[in-house]
């Protein structure tokens, strides 16, 4: 009997010190292909929220948004003080302007941002930080309607004068730059090397630069295109009146045309994070936003007159000249 609890004794001795059986590396391998990979979470706006009212610094006509060095600024065209900024598009503090000009379009480029205006003595100013802002004069006293910047340059087009393009490496010091056509050159931005503009009047409604100073014009349906963003690698634009109220191109001379959702004047298009957004001053619903510019989705935005949009800090703002609440703000809903 002893012998055979010796025995077993032995034999438990040998199971428990045996090492396991590690897994060989097909087992491994077939373990990886059953475990799924974590899906993907994408940072780029699918649609925008729905739009939240916000009181501005002083009921004035705002034309004009942009965002720069994490700080929205708008300006308008009346008011005791025609600029104001936020932090966070949400509460607004007004700032003097540099003249009570009707001050239309904003941009920021190069640490500085630089409004124009369409009337006055000194139609542009500048500010490094939004608050303080000094006069610079314009080569020609035109109606200045739009400005961007890109490549290093400022760029802004007119609707009137002689010659209606005007350029500046600083912003403040600025040279006439003469164009194929007179047309009312209403918007302009930059993208992939080319500085485009689009217009309400004229035979050829869009025109091309490489550097602003040397422009070709190209053929469009003649609508009265107001606005011009770009994005995704194509320029999107829209219009204020006809059949097709959107055009896209990726080249700024091929364009596509696409249908608008709601036949409303569309005044004005920007561009953020994957979503394309435009904004009417009148309609059941001002706004429409696209992440291909070919489908358009309508969204209600209050009763406001809404002239101006821009992007940043993942949210939009746009500002009104007139309405309840003269600046909404909407946050990118992403996938």
């Amino acid at each position: 009997m002893r012998k055979i609890s010796l025995i077993l004794f032995i034999i438990i001795s040998i199971l428990i010190q045996c090492p396991k059986k590690k897994k060989e590396p097909e087992d491994l391998e077939l373990l990886q292909k059953t475990v799924a990979p974590p899906t993907p979470i994408s940072n780029t706006c699918v649609s925008i929220s729905g739009w939240v009212g916000r009181k501005a610094a002083e009921k004035n006509f705002w034309y004009g948004v942009t965002f720069g060095n994490n700080l929205f600024v708008a300006v308008a065209g009346t008011g005791a003080n025609r600029v104001m900024t936020s932090m966070d598009g949400e509460t607004w503090t007004a700032r003097t302007a540099s003249e009570q000009n009707q001050w239309i379009s904003i941009t920021y480029g190069n640490g500085l941002f630089v409004a124009i205006s369409n009337t006055g003595t000194n139609q542009i100013m500048t500010s490094p930080d939004g608050i303080t802002w000094t006069s610079r004069l314009a080569p020609e006293i035109n109606q200045w309607y739009s400005i961007t910047y890109g490549n290093g340059l400022f760029v802004s087009v007119a609707i009137t004068g002689t010659n209606r393009v005007m350029t500046s490496k600083d912003g403040i010091t600025w040279s006439i730059q003469s164009i194929p056509e007179q047309n009312s050159w209403n918007s302009v931005t930059y993208g992939n090397g080319l500085f485009v503009a689009v217009a309400s009047t004229g035979t050829n409604r869009v025109m091309t630069s490489k550097d602003g100073t040397t422009w070709s014009s190209v053929n469009v349906v003649s609508n009265i295109w107001n606005s011009i963003t770009f994005g995704n690698n194509q320029f999107v634009a829209t219009s204020i009146y006809g059949d097709k109220r959107i055009m896209y191109s990726s080249n700024g001379v091929d364009w596509k045309y696409s249908s608008a959702p709601e036949a409303n004047p569309w005044y004005a298009v920007t561009y953020g994070n994957g979503i394309y957004v435009s904004m009417s001053y009148i309609g059941v619903n001002r706004t429409m936003y696209s992440t291909d510019a070919i489908t358009w989705t309508p969204i209600p935005a209050g009763d406001g007159t809404w002239f101006g949009i821009t992007y940043g800090n993942d949210k939009f703002v746009a500002v009104a000249q007139d309405g309840t609440n003269q600046v909404i703000t909407a946050e990118c809903t992403k996938q």
